[in-house]
């Protein structure tokens, strides 16, 4: 049985596929504290961010995938739509780019975003890149054009596309899923 799109987090997969096909599910997790979260709405992805940037105004993200996976303009149940909403309650600016998705994630959230013509204008003076999609054009980026165009060289990487050492090594500052971050 596969799912029709790619959900929030990774390990509910099987309990949505299941739940599609109109089965009961119950997830069950032993951290009260997520729970609690993520009933209230709270995403952790989109708060690692926000607590980066906790009382500072005028905050600019640069926004790579909009889509929920490469290679389609499917918006439904895309991570970045709920963390983008987040992100614009807490009074931050958008520069998004999706090779394919752009229309119509900006359809969908109904919300002031800009739309880049591509990837590295996204980045010309934002405070931090946050990556929501593999697209293959994503996964080998020219990263001293990239620290240039940003702010302070600065990446939060939902889809984990590049490898700690090189990033390191271009003296970014670099947050993803499941591994340790990397400081500049």
């Amino acid at each position: 049985m596969c799912c029709g799109r790619w959900l929030r987090y990774v390990g509910l997969v099987t309990a949505a596929c299941l739940a599609e096909a109109e089965n009961h599910v119950a997830c069950v997790d032993t951290d009260a504290q997520k729970v609690q979260d993520l009933t209230q709405g709270i995403i952790p992805f989109a708060q690692q961010v926000l607590r980066h940037f906790e009382n500072q105004n005028g905050i600019t993200l640069a926004i790579w995938g909009l889509a929920f996976k490469a290679k389609t303009d499917d918006v439904r149940e895309a991570p970045a739509l709920y963390c983008i909403a987040k992100f614009l309650e807490a009074g931050m600016r958008i520069k998004a780019y999706d090779p394919e998705a752009a229309q119509a994630a900006q359809t969908q959230l109904n919300a002031p975003i800009d739309i880049a013509e591509n990837g590295y204008d996204a980045l010309d003076g934002a405070d931090a890149l946050v990556i929501f999609t593999d697209w293959q054009e994503f996964r080998n980026p020219d990263l001293e054009d990239m620290a240039k165009r940003l702010k302070k060289p600065l990446i939060f990487d939902g889809r984990n596309l590049y490898d700690l050492g090189v990033i390191r090594k271009a003296g970014f500052e670099y947050h993803s899923i499941g591994r340790p971050s990397v400081t500049a």
